[in-house]
């Protein structure tokens, strides 16, 4: 929707009215065409897209009575600045899905009500280094990132080196970002790339054709690896072997010494999923949550993906979502498979980042190159920076620079 300043004669106008967006620069206003956004459908525009949708779902279907009140409070006190120099103040569904937004991707969890006013600290000023020679890029501060917050980095691609404004290129780079974790059961056994829980028993997996068989048994039989981030997506195809009652498919948020998990059962004669925890390795299950789909057919392929956002965990079958559910205390990061039920089969598993362990000053190339690889010497490459406070999503003013790329060709 277009904004327009009414004077004698009109004086600004933002936005787009119809197929006509308005806006400004250094020597004034302008118009242009509307032009469809382009959809890249990379790794970042994914992330954004399932916090963005992760927050929404959460407004709608999670808040009490009493969270959205406290939103609105905050909301009635809140004034934001608009592009054209007045303020605004904003709902309190766009209040909460703003700081909820910053806060996810610093790293941080869920607020389900506002956190405490605070006075964000600040990076001070940064500094910026690349070397060709070593590919490496790295970015340090005045003032060390305190406890209780993440710093949100952003990049511009290699530029030339005669560019003075660089704000259009910088894009947020999150160290992790893509596939953390993957198996396509290529063959030889589960175990590696995996770890062996005490309840392993090898003789229960089978890897053909990319397949991983699991055959019958009643008692855990688990397996698992660990990752180096705790917001991120698991997907795995799923196949059911035969018609029997239970499955115990995959965990998350797992402790590799006592065992504590997430996980995620299935009962075939029912169609009834279950998202349970348990505290030790061979503990009972504490369901969770449960809800019913049509029961699978018999060697139909079907995909299973989580979602877990610090203690908000999604949980989808094929397209149909089973389960949104804040559970709290389950920091781990272990992830892993559970050979519990009756004969299934899986294949192509992966863990994704959702959104990348906060950028922290200092070394900061596997991230950068991650969302744009090598960069030669003479390029120029910007940056900003900001802290963002954990528990409220209050974030400090970007503090922005920019270097040369050092090094011989």
């Amino acid at each position: 929707m277009a904004r327009i300043v009414l004077g004698p004669i009109v004086t600004d106008a933002r936005n787009k009215l119809g197929s006509v967006v308005f806006s400004r620069v250094r020597s004034g206003p302008f118009t242009r065409n509307w032009l469809k956004p382009r959809q890249p459908k990379t790794i970042y525009q994914q992330n954004v897209k399932t916090v963005y949708a992760t927050l929404i779902n959460y407004w709608s279907n999670l808040l009490t009575p009493a969270n959205r009140a406290a939103w609105q409070q905050l909301a009635n006190l809140t004034r934001w600045p608009s592009k054209m120099g007045n303020t605004w103040t904003p709902t309190p569904q766009q209040l909460f899905v703003k700081l909820n937004a910053l806060a996810i991707e610093a790293g941080g969890s869920v607020l389900t009500t506002p956190g405490p006013t605070v006075n964000p600290a600040t990076p001070g000023n940064i500094y910026l280094g690349a070397n060709n020679l070593t590919q490496a890029i790295t970015l340090d501060t005045d003032n060390a990132l305190p406890s209780g917050y993440g710093a949100l980095i952003r990049c511009t691609k290699p530029l030339s080196a005669g560019i003075n404004n660089f704000n259009r290129w910088l894009f947020l780079i999150t160290p992790l970002a893509g596939t953390m974790f993957s198996d396509n059961f290529p063959g030889g056994g589960p175990v590696p790339p995996w770890t062996a829980a005490p309840t392993y028993n090898a003789a229960q997996f089978t890897e053909s054709g990319d397949v991983l068989q699991i055959s019958a048994i009643a008692a855990d039989n688990q397996f698992y690896t660990t990752v180096a981030n705790s917001n991120y997506t698991i997907t795995h195809g799923l196949q059911a072997g035969d018609a029997h009652p239970l499955y115990i498919l995959t965990s998350w948020r797992l402790n590799p010494t006592s065992g504590s998990q997430l996980n995620l059962q299935y009962t075939y004669t029912s169609g009834q999923w279950q998202l349970c925890k348990r505290t030790t390795w061979t503990g009972a299950d504490t369901i969770l949550a449960t809800n019913s789909t049509n029961p699978i057919a018999d060697l139909a392929w079907h995909t299973i993906t989580i979602t877990s956002l610090g203690n908000v965990h999604t949980v989808h079958y094929d397209t149909a979502l089973l389960f949104t559910l804040t559970v709290p205390g389950f920091t781990d990061l272990g992830i892993g498979l559970n050979g519990y039920g009756y004969a299934r089969n899986l294949r192509t598993y992966s863990c994704t980042a959702v959104t990348g362990a906060p950028a922290v000053p200092g070394d900061i190339s596997s991230a950068y190159h991650g969302k744009y690889g090598p960069f030669t010497t003479g390029q120029l490459i910007g940056a900003d920076c900001r802290y963002v406070h954990l528990a409220s999503g209050t974030a400090s003013a970007r503090v922005s620079t920019s270097t040369l790329v050092i090094g011989g060709e």
